[in-house]
């Protein structure tokens, strides 16, 4: 038994060690991202944060949560994008430091559970679970599949709603672990309120911390044995689900703004049945994370064979993993808190992109747990007593690679073009991102060469909005050439297609002024204003006209 002074010095330098490996972890951070720090507003950055007059405009915080764009908007995230416009403007360095800063304290996070979850199925702590879960969050920071959040400025919703939910859990197993369970408790339940205000993910929080705190007491022999935590600890689960009720108000007071609820593009079973194909796509990339696309563009398959077959994993999954809690609760417990964490944006509700990556954020943990547990016991098996020298070898050799990968992955990232460029070639048939490539162009001044993706755009999907947005940018390429009956027909195609388009009647309205049909001009410019009052070519093009 080592004496008082020998345990406060071993506890000094395992402090010093936790300080040294945090800031290593940090430094590799800064190196692997440099590459998109001084990348642009991409795609719903343009709208929700560059163009959002809510957040460039001195208001109250309820105007800036709560403002009037496109989207849903989550509270604390965008009150965050308006403490980044006051602090740095529009210049994005900022935004992406303040993302890669969230990303860095979630790696951190999971160190702490990680470390804690070790001490609690061994009843006791050893120095080097302390290790073996740093090298879970240090490969999962590095990992190419969670850079998308981090090098894309508006899914800071993703990183702050993982902060939540991560800072929700390691406060309950800090309540099993310490005497002060009661204030672990209320710190878990208020973390799980500020993760709903982040992001609707949190709904996860209640059924993750109940299947942690089923599975530590061994294998469910019966289902008395499942009401356990509820039974033990009423009133926390109490405060968890609370919080569902101020998810649920935060949804209802903007339900419009919700695409999936005004205007799904598939319905709940559709989707569904087709997310084991999109969640085994994750678990590729996960595994070799090659092929990485902003943009998937995946369209859901709708034929009966790939519905049954999709209904058919579901089932197969989902009995497996109750059969695991069952009897092996270690991999139970990584397997459903898998499906727990992607269940949220990956179940009924039908969000009409069918594939992103940021959807594996957090749900890449699991992955990296089970890989990282895999090697210290494949590890230990070959090598013996050098088995977790070889596994830190290992992991320090994985880290690098994935590194690596990631900070190539992540060059996309420094410009619009180079992003939607990317994807285009990725999947040809996306129209989106046929789009965005021909919008890039034109900003670039390549105005010949926007012209044929953003016709395949059309082509592709003729009656979206994309297509709108398509042909007002084709409008103004035929208005600049002088080709102005070609201009007045795409730009008539524009608002005709979509009659909200403040930049289709804004061209309108150019090309009415070329053609000296004066009443018609201020007509389209009155319309684009009332659509867009913050339009900027519309409102000079109606100055110039005398209004």
């Amino acid at each position: 038994m080592q004496s008082p002074a020998a345990e406060k010095e071993a506890s000094r330098r395992e402090w010093i060690l936790r300080v040294v490996a945090a800031g290593l972890m940090a430094a590799g951070l800064a190196i692997v991202y440099a590459p998109c720090l001084q990348g642009p507003f991409l795609y719903d950055d343009i709208f929700e944060i560059e163009n959002n007059p809510a957040l460039t405009q001195r208001g109250k915080p309820f105007d800036i949560m709560f403002g009037n764009t496109g989207f849903p908007h989550r509270p604390l995230p965008y009150l965050s994008f308006a403490a980044n416009y006051r602090i740095h403007g529009l210049a994005t360095t900022g935004y992406h430091v303040t993302n890669l800063t969230i990303h860095l304290l979630n790696g951190w996070l999971l160190w702490w559970i990680g470390k804690s979850l070790l001490c609690l199925w061994r009843g006791r702590c050893h120095q080097r679970d302390l290790w073996w879960a740093f090298g879970v969050a240090i490969l999962w920071l590095v990992h190419p599949l969670a850079s998308q959040p981090v090098a894309y400025i508006y899914q800071r919703i993703e990183l702050l709603g993982a902060t939540g939910i991560l800072l929700a859990i390691a406060c309950f197993l800090q309540s099993l672990l310490s005497q002060q369970s009661a204030g672990w408790r209320v710190a878990s339940v208020a973390a799980a309120a500020v993760a709903m205000l982040c992001k609707e993910t949190a709904a996860a929080i209640l059924p993750l911390i109940w299947l942690i705190d089923l599975t530590r007491r061994g294998p469910v022999r019966s289902c008395r044995q499942l009401l356990l935590p509820f039974r033990e600890r009423a009133w926390f689960f109490c405060g968890l689900a609370a919080t569902w009720a101020l998810g649920a108000v935060v949804i209802l007071s903007q339900r419009n703004a919700y695409r999936e609820l005004v205007d799904p593009q598939w319905s709940p079973l559709v989707y569904l049945l087709n997310q084991p194909w999109v969640i085994g796509h994750y678990l590729r990339l996960a595994v070799l994370p090659v092929g990485q696309n902003f943009d998937y563009g995946w369209v859901a398959a709708t034929d009966w064979v790939s519905l049954l077959s999709g209904a058919a994993v579901i089932g197969a999954v989902s009995m497996g993993v109750v059969w695991l809690i069952c009897s092996r609760p270690v991999a139970g417990l990584l397997c459903g808190t898998f499906l727990l964490l992607l269940a949220p944006s990956s179940s009924l509700i039908p969000v009409n992109d069918l594939a992103v990556e940021h959807r594996m954020y957090l749900p890449l943990v699991v992955p990296v747990a089970a890989a990282v547990a895999l090697l210290v016991a494949g590890c230990r098996r070959i090598w013996d007593r050098r088995g977790d020298r070889m596994t830190t070898v290992v992991l320090v050799g994985l880290v690098v690679a994935l590194g690596l990968t990631t900070h190539e992955r992540v060059r996309v990232y420094r410009s619009l073009f180079t992003v939607w460029a990317d994807a285009a070639v990725k999947n040809p048939e996306n129209p989106r991102a046929q789009l965005w490539l021909g919008i890039s162009l034109c900003e670039l001044g390549e105005s010949e060469a926007a012209m044929p993706p953003l016709r395949r755009a059309i082509e592709l999907a003729p009656e979206a909005a994309g297509a709108a947005r398509a042909y007002a940018w084709l409008a103004a390429i035929h208005g600049r050439r002088g080709e102005l009956d070609t201009s007045l027909a795409a730009a008539e195609s524009s608002v005709r297609i979509d009659p909200e388009l403040a930049i289709g009647w804004s061209n309108l309205a150019r090309v009415l002024v070329e053609l000296e049909r004066l009443p018609e001009a201020r007509v389209a410019c009155r319309r684009a204003l009332t659509i867009d009052p913050q339009l900027g070519p519309a409102r000079l093009l109606l100055q110039q006209l005398g209004e």
